[in-house]
């Protein structure tokens, strides 16, 4: 930073403009940039950036829709989307939403992701019970239109795929 500047300490944690790490707040020093905002900066010499902290491994669950029983006790069934992209900058995540009638998937709380999967994982019937719920196809969630589809949760493509029939 140009000491010809205002600085002052950063009483918020924020990135450093020359290393990209996190300033601790109370341990770096903010200056005005040439854009005229803030910008955090370590005091001296740059840290070794810090490793990522480890993701907890999450159960292996295929991406689908499933229905799992309530575990809060308000309905009976709870309704579940899992997304696991194969490409891109999301590939070799998992990501769960709730599927609520009517309504735009909802966010589920980071720490309640595992146990939800592993709920979905422990129940062998959760995609089925979702097609025959919904009238859905449980991987791929297209209208199901066929008793024989109805009846197993899943359209005769994706039973192809999943099952190898």
């Amino acid at each position: 930073m140009n000491p010809t500047r205002t600085i002052r300490p950063n009483r918020y944690p924020a990135r450093c403009v020359r290393c990209d790490g996190w300033v601790d707040a109370n341990a770096g020093a903010l200056a005005k940039a040439a854009n005229g905002k803030w910008a955090a900066d370590h005091i001296g010499d740059c840290p070794p950036p810090k490793a990522a902290p480890a993701r907890p491994a999450l159960p292996d669950v295929r991406a689908g829709y499933y229905a799992i029983g309530c575990a809060s006790g308000h309905n009976d069934l709870d309704f579940y989307r899992v997304d696991r992209p194969e490409k891109g900058r999301w590939a070799g995540y998992t990501f769960l939403k709730r599927v609520i009638g009517g309504q735009g998937d909802q966010r589920v709380a980071r720490e309640a992701v595992p146990g939800i999967l592993a709920r979905i994982l422990a129940d062998s019937e959760a995609g089925p019970r979702y097609g025959q719920e919904i009238g859905r196809c449980c991987a791929c969630n297209r209208r199901l239109t066929d008793e024989e589809s109805r009846r197993l949760g899943i359209g005769p493509e994706c039973r192809k795929v999943w099952f190898g029939d």
